[in-house]
C-alpha cells in the first residue's frame, strides 16, 4: 500500500508561491518524492459563504446576475492560481455547496461546471474535485468540467460513480479527508 503523509504549511505560506518552493526543496533533502497540493475553496463555495449561504441560494434560484459574481471570484482565483504552478504538482478545489445535497444537477451544470472549466483552462496543473455530500447527479457534469479527480467523502456508491464517469474522473474514496485537505 502507498503511505499518504499530509504536511501542515503555514498560513502565512498558504498563498505564498516562495514559501511552497521552500518547502518542496527542504522535503527533497529527504530523498522522498513527494507531490504538493495546494487546496483553495471552489468558486462557487467561496461565493456562497461571502454572501451569506442562505442568501445565496435564494439569489441563485431568482437573480442570473449571480453568475457573473460567481465567475469574478473565478478569475481572481485563476490569476492567483497561475503564481502556484511552479510550486505545486496538483490543486484540490473544495467545493462543498456544489453536492446534490444542496443543488440541483441543473443548477450545478449551469453555475458550478462553468468555474471548473475557467480553472481547469487557465493553469496546467491537474484539479482534485473535493466534495462532501451527494455526487451522482452532478457526476455526468463533472466530467466535461476539466477536473481530473472526485474525492468524494461519503453518502455514493464509489463503484457507480466510476461507471458513470465512464473513466473520464479518477474516483477516489475512502480516504481521511484531514490527510488530503
Amino acid at each position: 500500500g502507498y503511505k499518504i503523509d499530509a504536511i501542515p504549511i503555514s498560513p502565512r505560506f498558504q498563498n505564498e508561491p516562495v514559501g511552497l518552493s521552500l518547502l518542496l526543496r527542504t522535503l527533497s533533502v529527504f530523498e522522498t518524492p513527494v507531490s504538493l497540493g495546494v487546496t483553495y475553496s471552489a468558486p462557487f463555495t467561496r461565493t456562497a459563504r461571502e454572501i451569506e449561504p442562505n442568501v445565496f441560494f435564494l439569489r441563485l434560484k431568482r437573480d442570473k446576475d449571480i453568475a457573473s459574481v460567481i465567475m469574478a471570484n473565478t478569475r481572481k482565483l485563476c490569476k492567483h492560481l497561475k503564481n502556484l504552478e511552479e510550486c505545486a504538482d496538483f490543486l484540490i478545489l473544495i467545493d462543498p455547496f456544489g453536492c446534490n445535497d444542496l443543488i440541483s444537477p441543473e443548477l450545478f451544470a449551469e453555475y458550478v461546471v462553468p468555474t471548473y472549466q475557467e480553472i481547469a483552462n487557465s493553469i496546467s496543473l491537474p484539479l482534485v474535485l473535493h466534495m462532501p455530500g451527494k455526487i451522482m447527479g452532478n457526476l455526468p457534469f463533472m466530467t466535461e468540467s476539466g477536473i481530473s479527480a472526485l474525492q468524494p467523502i461519503d453518502k455514493d456508491d464509489l463503484e457507480e460513480a466510476a461507471r458513470i464517469s465512464q473513466g473520464n474522473l479518477l474516483i477516489a474514496g475512502n480516504l481521511n479527508g484531514r490527510l488530503l485537505v
